[in-house]
């Protein structure tokens, strides 16, 4: 439970009019409920879940296709 509270208090930004410098997972860990833990949780797996769908599109880089596969016709046809 501390590890998901220190990764929480590294990531949030601000916690109300709590400045970053002052979010700690001891905070967090006092503060929250295992209920509010959840709820980050699911929200962190959204958010990441949101960031994986953007990376495929990315793959398609526009470049033409290995040129091992146009080879390997090549040669097929060169020795008939």
């Amino acid at each position: 439970m501390y590890y998901r509270a220190a990764i929480m208090a590294e990531v949030i930004e601000s916690l109300g009019d709590l400045p970053k410098e002052e979010i700690t997972a001891e905070l967090l860990l006092d503060g929250l409920t295992d209920e509010d833990m959840d709820l980050l949780d699911a929200e962190l797996t959204g958010l990441k879940k949101k960031r994986m769908r953007v990376l495929p599109a990315s793959q398609g880089s526009g470049e033409p296709p290995s040129s091992s596969d146009d080879s390997a016709s090549a040669q097929t046809v060169s020795k008939e």
